[in-house]
């Protein structure tokens, strides 16, 4: 069996706020991450995994700066 231990997802509510917010650094990231929805969305997520046989695996909340959100 093959595991992939690095692989990264953002919840869906950290995507929302990311959706909502018009710093210029965030739309590029929004737009990469838009068109990649198996980063943000499970059920994408799985039926990619569920193709592959004896593989797996462990996903990790990915780790956004928030320096465009103000304390």
């Amino acid at each position: 069996m093959r595991l992939d231990i690095f692989a990264h997802i953002l919840s869906k509510k950290i995507y929302q706020q990311l959706v909502n917010v018009s710093a210029p650094g965030v739309r590029n990231m929004r737009k990469r991450i838009s068109g990649i929805p198996a980063l943000y969305d499970l059920k994408v997520r799985y039926r990619i995994i569920n193709q592959f046989r004896d593989y797996a695996q462990v996903l990790t909340l990915a780790s956004l700066t928030i320096r465009w959100r103000k304390p």
